[in-house]
């Protein structure tokens, strides 16, 4: 079959062999066996495809095959390729140096693999790549000016990133992390096609990176798990395409600057972990994006088309019922939430935060909070996750709290809540899957407790007409005790002054 140009054998469970090979397939231009090959040697396969001296093969997938063997150092029959695709497989070995000669070479997949040594100086017209869950290690060098998606997350890179970082102005999505970068990020002038920027779990240090500021098209920020200081700029607010900014586990410090809810397009606010101080602020209904009315149903927004069905997006996740949950490309519309655990904010929780109502968790667990539970949080009827333990707070529990129907995960633990629980079937359900949630607060009571609610405790307005009636006759019997005292002492002293010696 020498005229053919297309073979597609994809996801037939792993179960064929290569029998044959297709030496002679001159115009053979895509090679699709995703899925569907035996456990083969990489360097064996690559001996079977065509080599004719005007090879055509432009895109060879083969990735989820298994394949083993040392990734083949030359392939020459194959310079003609545009697409490269060998992720989730077990190649071992190193990347090799000649690909830098595969002048066609535009996407190149070598994720999930055993992959070591460093990255070689690539391809000038590659515009993905994509090396992560591998073993690459050394530091990092740019040999490729029209790059697009860089995805180098879960390897052991170190180094600092280098300046010539802010030449790839046609960069959009950049993945470094869960690797040993270090140092402070290059100040770049203007990088306007950077959307996505994901650096978490690194070494990097340094103030807030002033980079940031220059990425006017950045809709995803994730800086978590590295050593970067200073307070929060204000600038951080002119940012207005983004939607997920996570920069939990650092050192960060200061207060939460009040225009950080001008960012009406933000579906996720994670701050957890530093020493932020300073009360929330009270805007909160400014971040319409975790309003019910702006979730998208049926028309898909424009940024998220282009992120549908990349797989190397998956990385990013969020701490919600107590467990660090992933999520895929194709859930990433749904992550509505604000976690500003474990920091040093004072002051109260803003009674606008009920106009969330599509946010899914809730996070403002061990900080320094006073005051009520809003009482409004009833109409928040998507939310999955509340945390608010580790607080202050003070007050009853509201009563709305029982109408969250989506309510699987409550801690309001080691405060100072009183008075009666409320009920409903949601809360009992709850409790059953965390019995501890109320721990901490010695003046709840009512079921589920084993705590039994006095007059007092069962009605407020009742118990305070009681304790006030106790009070007054504590009053009136001590001002009797001194009042007959007097008259006593004075009548003795009138019979000394008029008795004679």
């Amino acid at each position: 079959m020498t005229s053919l140009s297309f073979l597609g054998f994809r996801e037939n469970g792993n179960s064929a062999t290569m029998a044959v090979d297709l030496k002679n397939l001159c115009e053979l231009r895509f090679l699709l066996l995703d899925g569907s090959l035996s456990s083969e040697n990489i360097t064996e396969f690559i001996e079977k495809l065509p080599q004719c001296s005007s090879s055509k093969l432009y895109y060879l997938i083969l990735n989820d095959n298994s394949m083993t063997g040392i990734m083949p150092q030359v392939m020459g029959h194959l310079t003609s390729l545009t697409g490269l695709s060998l992720s989730n497989n077990s190649i071992s070995g190193s990347i090799s140096p000649g690909l830098q000669n595969f002048t066609s070479l535009e996407d190149l997949f070598l994720s999930s693999n055993h992959l070591s040594g460093q990255i070689p100086l690539l391809p000038r017209g590659l515009e993905i790549l994509d090396v992560s869950m591998n073993f690459l290690s050394g530091h990092l060098h740019f040999g490729a000016p029209n790059i697009e998606v860089l995805i180098l997350s879960s390897n052991k890179i170190t180094g600092p990133i280098p300046e010539k970082f802010c030449e790839l102005q046609h960069l959009s999505d950049l993945d470094l992390s869960n690797n040993s970068f270090a140092g402070e990020l290059p100040i770049c002038s203007s990088m306007p096609s950077l959307r996505s920027l994901l650096l978490s779990n690194n070494e990097f240090s340094g103030k807030f990176p002033s980079l940031i500021q220059s990425l006017s098209n950045l809709t995803l920020l994730d800086l978590s798990w590295n050593k970067f200081y200073g307070t929060l700029p204000i600038w951080i607010g002119h940012l207005a395409e983004l939607r997920f900014l996570d920069l939990s586990h650092n050192m960060l410090y200061g207060s939460i600057p009040v225009n950080i809810t001008h960012l009406r397009q933000l579906q996720l606010l994670n701050l957890s972990f530093n020493n932020i101080s300073g009360s929330i602020p009270q805007p909160l209904s400014k971040l319409m994006a975790m309003a019910k009315t702006h979730i998208p149903t049926t028309n898909v927004p424009d940024w998220y088309v282009g992120w549908e069905n990349n797989e190397f997006l998956d990385s990013l996740s969020a701490v919600t019922k107590h467990q660090q949950h992933k999520y895929a490309a194709q859930s990433i519309l749904y992550i509505v939430g604000i976690d500003l655990s474990v920091n040093h904010l004072t002051g109260g929780i803003p009674d606008e935060m009920a106009s969330l109502d599509g946010l899914r968790y809730l996070n403002f667990s061990r900080n320094c909070l006073r005051g009520n539970i809003p009482k409004n949080i009833g109409p928040m009827e998507l939310v999955e996750s509340v945390d608010f333990s580790w607080n202050s707070l003070s007050g009853e529990i509201p009563a709305s709290l029982s109408d969250l129907t989506f309510l699987s995960v409550l801690d309001l633990s080691y405060n100072n809540l009183s008075g009666r629980i409320p009920s409903g079937r949601q809360l009992e359900t709850v409790y059953d899957s965390n019995p501890t949630m109320y721990d901490g607060n010695n003046n709840l009571c009512g079921p589920p407790l084993q705590r039994n609610c006095s007059s007092g405790n069962s009605d407020p307005k009742h118990g305070n007409e009681k304790a006030s009636g106790e009070n007054s006759e504590s009053l009136f019997f001590y001002f009797g005790l001194v009042s007959g005292f007097a008259v006593g002492l004075w009548a003795v002293l009138c019979a000394l002054l008029f008795k004679k010696p």
